[in-house]
């Protein structure tokens, strides 16, 4: 019998252990996200702005191309590495996001109506409040 041997969809094995700034830098100009990331700043519109847009989806992608297990091992090595900062528009170590954003109105408002975070949708604390299936994008929105 003859079994055909394919690379998977997104082949991580091809990928370099450690990819160079350069390539770094030709993957983020060649990403398609400025919809995106206009979508995002819209949405923003005059809510909490500690952080640029870009500073934030930029150390998203960064902690996938260098494969770091965490966050935090993605803020450590901006805040460890000038050219890595610069290629997401970082200008100085103080600027690299903090480990953990702290929204404590939001934190207040769930433990005041007995709703915590779980996942992408809440789940509140009496089991009745639970249902069987999974919440509608409408369901989800109500609860926020």
């Amino acid at each position: 019998m003859l079994v055909a041997h394919t690379k998977p969809l997104f082949a991580w094995d091809c990928l370099e252990d450690s990819p160079s700034l350069q390539t770094i830098k030709t993957f983020l100009a060649t990403l398609p996200d400025g919809h995106l990331l206009d979508g995002l700043r819209r949405a923003r519109g005059r809510g909490r702005n500690d952080y640029p847009v870009h500073v934030l989806w930029g150390t998203v992608l960064l902690t996938v191309i260098l494969r770091h297990p965490n966050w935090e091992a993605c803020l450590a090595d901006l805040r460890r590495n000038e050219a890595l900062r610069r290629l997401i528009g970082i200008r100085s170590e103080e600027a690299v996001p903090k480990k953990r954003l702290d929204l404590p109105a939001r934190r207040g408002a769930q433990q005041a109506e007995g709703v915590r975070p779980h996942g992408a949708c809440q789940v509140r604390d009496r089991p009745e409040a639970v249902s069987s299936h999974p919440p509608r994008d409408e369901e989800v929105r109500a609860t926020l």
